[in-house]
């Protein structure tokens, strides 16, 4: 997805930037072994935790304010999700509820994160059907990008549009077996269970919906074009 790729290289041009910055981050360590990738949770920050409790577990890291959209959610136009950063690399970001602080979602980014039963980001969809063997891919119209889902612990492993597809999908909301099992994660999404619902279930009626407004839309307006003809040729 190019809002990710962009915001990995904005970050990165940032931290050079700051010359002072980049000494005091090299000094700086994160312990990824305390943060195991759950149901609900990432070591001992949880969904439904307020942004500010977490900070405590990301002091000395870079912080920034982004939009949520760039992980598929939404959200108001200013930047509400925050993302915190080690050397440069994106580590972990929070998307928090419509209008509060508390979070909804947990975005996993990078690869030395492991959920409990040892996949990570940047694993391929083949390591990933090694331990999920009967998992199925969908893709997601709304953010061009394909997933595959442990909706036992509610985690989504997202592909992002810039590799090649992960399946073929004959509809919009059906699921397939991955053929390409080369594709690597860009992230892991975990999410909250009604949450997790609506991103798996709703896209494809979402997108049925608003074709079915579009084309009434355009029917209303062919009728007005249709009675003013009819009206000018009766004059």
């Amino acid at each position: 997805m190019k809002l990710f790729i962009t915001l990995i290289c904005c970050t990165c041009l940032l931290a050079c930037a700051d010359g002072t910055q980049g000494k005091y981050q090299q000094e700086q360590t994160f312990n990824f072994s305390q943060f195991p990738i759950g149901k609900l949770e990432v070591g001992p920050i949880k969904i439904g935790q307020k942004l500010h409790e977490v900070e405590k577990h990301f002091k000395g890291l870079q912080k920034e304010n982004i939009d949520a959209w760039t992980f598929g959610f939404d959200g108001p136009s200013e930047k509400t999700a925050v993302l915190y950063s080690l050397h440069s690399q994106p580590l972990i970001a929070f998307i928090p509820y419509l209008e509060t602080d508390s979070i909804i979602a947990i975005i996993v980014i990078h690869k030395n994160f492991k959920t409990k039963s040892g996949i990570s980001p940047s694993m391929t969809v083949g390591a990933i059907l090694k331990v999920l063997p009967n998992a199925k891919s969908h893709y997601n119209p709304m953010m061009d990008y394909e997933e595959i889902d442990d909706l036992g612990n509610l985690q989504s492993f997202i592909f992002t549009s810039n590799q090649e597809a992960i399946a073929n999908y004959p509809e919009v909301d059906s699921k397939s077996t991955p053929t390409n099992l080369k594709p690597k994660i860009d992230w892991i999404t975990v999410f909250k269970e009604d949450k997790g619902k609506s991103i798996l279930s709703n896209d494809a009626k979402s997108i049925d919906n608003l074709k079915q407004n579009v084309q009434k839309q355009s029917d209303s307006v062919y009728d007005l074009i249709q009675k003013d003809k009819e009206a000018l040729m009766h004059k």
